[in-house]
């Protein structure tokens, strides 16, 4: 009985400094509670066009358009009395251009639906008082651009009117053509 009792120690023992390690790492994967980031981000105002550690990175040779919750997730929990952050990148090329002109932003589409009432609420990454926002051209040889991209970061809740209810919902990030993927968050 007694090697019996010390061999579960030792598990337990284990076990404990196994689970210590992962979530520690996990601490410092995810940036940690008191990391550049995630301060950073709270005390950013929505919507904005700056680029954070946050923003879904597309390369210059790549079009399209990506939004993220923190830390690049796919998901995300929020509660209904706080913001509820939305990351986002674009890059389009000369078809987009030639459709939409310079004022792409306009274009830019936030589309959340509640996954059981099946309510719709939409609104644009736009805010008529927001400083200039960095804007990355790639041109050709002749000077001509040949793509654009940009980064916005916004409160659903906010951009898109949504009241503060629980409930779970998808999100998708329209321009033109382009999709971002489908994102989900739940509201507590």
């Amino acid at each position: 009985m007694k090697a019996f009792t010390l061999s579960l120690v030792s598990l337990n023992y284990t076990l404990i400094t196994k689970l210590t390690a992962a979530m520690l790492v996990m601490f410092f994967v995810t940036g940690g509670a008191n990391s550049k980031e995630s301060i950073e981000d709270t005390k950013m105002t929505y919507p904005n066009y700056q680029a954070s550690s946050n923003s879904p990175i597309l390369t210059d040779r790549e079009t399209g358009i990506k939004a993220s919750f923190a830390n690049h997730a796919t998901q995300a929990v929020f509660y209904a009395s706080d913001p509820w952050p939305l990351f986002g990148s674009y890059r389009v090329g000369r078809e987009t251009i030639t459709e939409f002109g310079s004022e792409i932003d306009s274009h830019v589409l936030l589309v959340v639906t509640n996954k059981e009432s099946k309510g719709i609420y939409t609104g644009r990454i736009l805010k008529d008082d927001l400083p200039p926002k960095n804007v990355v051209d790639t041109a050709d040889q002749g000077g001509r651009v040949i793509s654009t991209g940009s980064h916005f970061n916004v409160d659903l809740k906010a951009q898109c009117r949504i009241p503060g209810k629980q409930g779970k919902y998808w999100v998708v990030v329209l321009l033109g053509k382009l999709a971002s993927p489908v994102l989900e968050f739940e509201v507590k």
